[in-house]
């Protein structure tokens, strides 16, 4: 009886993940284009005119429009509808391969953790909207779960077209090269291992020389006028911003670990005291300077706005810092080598100053299939806030009242 009622609850709860879905893609199909989708409906346009220059405006390759115009042709496609139908069947995909990735990390958490990725409420609203930020985690997620098969080469074919969709993907190419030496043999160094090691990544080292060649023939990361908007520096906005949005997203996780927080704040007051230092350096550091991130319709730019007002907010925003940091420190991963995404995370961030919630899709996409499952009171109060939250931000672009 116990087994039919969890059989029961499943089938239900994906039927709710289905009709989420479609009806959140009937409701925003006709709409006209939203934000950026005005630059990438003109690149789709041009491209099924048979013009494959980069737009000017994107600072991308148009590998997203190309492979969404491609289908279109076949079907004999033009409208934004059913272009936007296009991209949210190949958005969707994201979530079978994440179910599938879970299953190979932990078969007993694989369906609430798919779940919860199917709600993250800063990647809802964009399954149907023609942004190239899903289509990128796709081969991000798809290459990561072809590691787990030990299909490596499958594997970096998938992380190199992750980098044609977004190019700062390269970050996660060398992040599954570090990843993969320490799944299989932890930090033991030497030159059995190594050997062995090589044999396994050699076609991601490939795609990682592939684009090495790439920046230095566009002398740069991003194309076009895109250079404008980040200019490879180090800003601690996006860092900052992901830490927020994630403590809000898992303050019940965080709550769950309240003992281990306090045992290790008891165990480690020294450190505690000494970090508020760093609030001297981070309150001249987080500044809003970006041109693009001053209009208070972009939910992002509200709280960028907000906490930048005056050294108060600022503290304030240090504060929940600290205690989303100390709780990374106590919060189980699945396994050591899924740690790396921490730093990382950060060497994907830094150069980015334009502060936007979009670049945070994969970092918190790997941090829900790395995370090990707490108690089912828990995972199902952070799943509930997960929808909450999806369908208030997703109220917000359909309404024209805020964006994401």
């Amino acid at each position: 009886m116990g087994v039919n009622f969890k059989r029961m609850v499943r089938y239900l709860t994906v039927v709710f993940v289905f009709i989420s879905y479609i009806g959140t893609f009937l409701i925003l199909k006709d709409k006209p284009p939203l934000i950026d989708e005005i630059y990438h409906v003109r690149e789709l346009k041009s491209v099924l005119s048979g013009n494959y220059t980069p737009d000017p405006v994107l600072g991308m390759p148009p590998f997203y429009h190309i492979s969404v115009a491609g289908f279109a042709n076949l079907a004999g496609w033009r409208e934004i509808s059913q272009l936007r139908f296009i991209s949210f069947i190949i958005n969707l995909l994201t979530i079978p391969i994440f179910y599938l990735t879970a299953l190979k990390i932990n078969k007993s958490s694989a369906f609430i953790k798919t779940v919860q990725f199917s709600f993250i409420p800063i990647i809802f609203p964009f399954y149907s909207l023609l942004y190239t930020d899903i289509f990128s985690l796709l081969f991000i997620l798809a290459a990561l779960l072809f590691i787990y098969y030990r299909r490596y080469l499958i594997s970096a074919v998938f992380a190199g077209l992750g980098t044609l969709a977004r190019q700062n993907n390269i970050v996660w190419i060398i992040f599954f090269l570090v990843f993969i030496y320490v799944r299989d043999f932890g930090l033991i160094i030497n030159r059995k291992n190594i050997g062995r090691y090589i044999i396994r990544i050699y076609p991601d080292a490939l795609s990682l020389g592939i684009f090495l060649a790439f920046l230095i023939l566009n002398s740069g990361i991003l194309m076009g006028e895109g250079k404008n908007l980040n200019d490879g520096g180090f800003h601690i906005g996006n860092i900052m911003m992901l830490i927020f949005v994630s403590f809000i997203l898992f303050i019940p996780i965080i709550v769950s670990y309240k003992k281990e927080i306090a045992g290790f704040i008891a165990k480690y007051k020294l450190v505690l005291v000494l970090s508020l230092l760093l609030f001297i350096p981070f309150s001249g550091w987080f500044v809003n300077d970006h041109m693009f991130n001053n209009a208070p319709f972009f939910v992002h730019n509200a709280f960028v706005m907000y906490f930048s007002a005056d050294i108060y907010r600022k503290a304030l925003l240090f504060a929940i810092s600290i205690v989303f940091v100390i709780s990374l420190f106590v919060i189980k991963l699945e396994n050591k080598a899924g740690y790396l995404i921490y730093p990382f995370t950060i060497i994907y961030l830094a150069p980015l100053w334009l502060v936007e919630f979009r670049y945070y899709f994969i970092p918190i996409c790997l941090f829900v299939l790395f995370r090990k499952r707490r108690g089912i009171y828990t995972e199902v109060i952070t799943t509930l806030l997960f929808i909450i939250l999806s369908f208030g931000l997703f109220y917000g672009v359909e309404s024209w009242i805020y964006f994401p």
